[in-house]
């Protein structure tokens, strides 16, 4: 009999000390810190092996799920467009040819292409070259009527920094609508520091008034000035230490077609074309005869860079793009976003789990459930069609994109969708236990009191939670 209680108190010992169970362990982890104890958080943890529950706080609760919409606007790209759906941009010319020189104007028709970036441009440069085109006598005429004429999803409020992540759109645009400042510091304090833009574009034009110091903080203010011919001058202002870091800003244009337009003429002089007349925007279908089409990178590349870096300008170029070939009418946000919701119904959601206001996730007007946002990363799981293209798109831990950094340590694939406004973070995404027991998980944290940097680290430590699953008594 003594040996009865004492096994069961053994065994009650060992259950209660090292056996707590997922739910208890997550429980502990956010009740214990200061950050998640005073914030909203919603978590839903399921197996998608048994199809077993096995963590659920707040799961159906409607949240602002920041970047994590993009789960939702990347698989409804790949099943309405198709995973190898391409942009197509024609280039044509009105008038006659005339030998190596074409008499009339040379036209860019847009289409929306996320992805088209100056490299994009040389190639598009030296196809003119390889026809045989030496001199346009006209004007570069850009149609982005392809897409309304809407900047901007409704819903966004932009800042006067024109950051990158807040970059217009248009269905004729160049780098994302952005350019890069790279600030290197002086060797001495007598020197300014460096100062450069890319790309190099006629359209912008850089003012360094920075000066360099031995000591003391640095800093850098950045202004834009539009010339009357609406170039854009880019005015630095402040103080770099010497020896300090090389910084890097990220910065959005204020006209893409003048961006694309300026851009385009320098590379066609680049490889010997001349373009005499200058840059015209239209709205309207300009009658040409075509030259060649370019096409762009096919949309499983494209979803994978909008996921793996969480590039806003990108979701919402395809929210358009969506709207343009589904509905054969002109590309808007609110078509867009009316096409995402009836395709999250068509997988049998139902419309009082969500409200949706753009693709990228940048308005915090936003509403999905971790509940919803697990729904759907099983259903791209098991999907044929654009379900492979969409695992693959997303970042994989301690290995690339956005969290190229984060949970270093780890040897598994835990490929997630990361999401971060103020005061909200996000993950989502798959957790694989092993070959045939993966872990699908969405949580989402609103109105934090503390710093992105503490919540990582609380994400870090449910992780490593999920990842024990399978030790003794961790399952409910």
């Amino acid at each position: 009999m003594r040996s009865l209680i004492f096994l069961f108190l053994f065994f009650f010992y060992v259950s209660t000390a090292y056996g707590a169970t997922l739910a208890e362990k997550v429980d502990k982890i956010l009740r214990n810190n200061s950050c998640t104890a005073g914030a909203d958080v919603s978590i839903f943890v399921k197996s998608l092996r048994t199809g077993e529950v096995l963590y659920s706080k707040d799961s159906d609760r409607l949240m602002i799920p920041a970047s994590n919409m993009k789960v939702i606007t990347s698989m409804a790209a790949l099943e309405m467009l198709g995973p190898t759906f391409t942009y197509k941009t024609p280039v044509s010319f009105t008038g006659l040819r005339n030998g190596d020189v074409i008499e009339g104007d040379l036209v860019v028709t847009g289409s929306g292409d996320p992805f088209l970036v100056t490299e994009e441009l040389f190639i598009m440069a030296n196809d003119m070259r390889r026809r045989g085109v030496k001199r346009i006598t006209g004007n570069l005429v850009l149609d982005d009527s392809y897409f309304d004429d809407e900047r901007f999803p409704a819903r966004w409020k932009t800042s006067r920094q024109r950051r990158a992540y807040e970059a217009p759109l248009g269905a004729l645009s160049l780098n994302f609508n952005s350019f890069t400042i790279s600030i290197y510091p002086s060797s001495n304090a007598l020197e300014k520091p460096h100062a450069s833009l890319s790309p190099e574009t006629p359209y912008l034009k850089i003012v360094n008034r920075l000066g360099s110091v031995n000591s003391g903080k640095s800093f850098v203010s950045i202004d834009y000035k539009q010339g009357d011919d609406g170039r854009e001058i880019v005015i630095l202002r402040g103080k770099m230490r010497v020896g300090s870091k090389e910084r890097t800003y990220y910065r959005a244009v204020k006209s893409p077609i003048l961006y694309f337009g300026l851009t385009f003429i320098s590379y066609l002089e680049k490889v010997g074309i001349k373009l005499d007349g200058k840059v015209i925007h239209s709205r309207t279908k300009v009658s040409s005869r075509e030259l060649f089409v370019h096409h762009s990178r096919p949309m499983y590349e494209q979803v994978a860079n909008m996921n793996k870096f969480s590039n806003n300008f990108m979701a919402e170029q395809i929210v358009k793009t969506i709207a343009a070939e589904t509905s054969r009418a002109q590309g808007s946000e609110q078509k867009g976003v009316e096409k995402i919701e009836e395709f999250l119904i068509s997988l049998g959601m139902k419309a009082d789990r969500f409200r949706i206001y753009d693709g990228s996730g940048f308005t915090k007007e936003n509403r999905l459930s971790t509940s919803l946002i697990v729904d759907v990363l099983e259903k791209g799981y098991r999907k044929w069609k654009g379900g492979p293209e969409f695992l693959a798109s997303l970042a994989i831990m301690g290995r690339d994109g956005s969290v190229k950094d984060r949970l270093k340590s780890t040897n598994k694939s835990i490929r997630v969708k990361t999401g971060t406004l103020n005061s909200v973070s996000a993950l989502s995404g798959y957790y694989p236990l092993t070959l045939d027991d993966i872990l699908v998980f969405s949580m989402l944290f609103n109105n934090m009191p503390c710093g992105n940097g503490d919540l990582l680290n609380i994400q870090h430590r449910l992780l490593k939670e999920f990842g024990k699953i399978n030790d003794s008594n961790s399952r409910p």
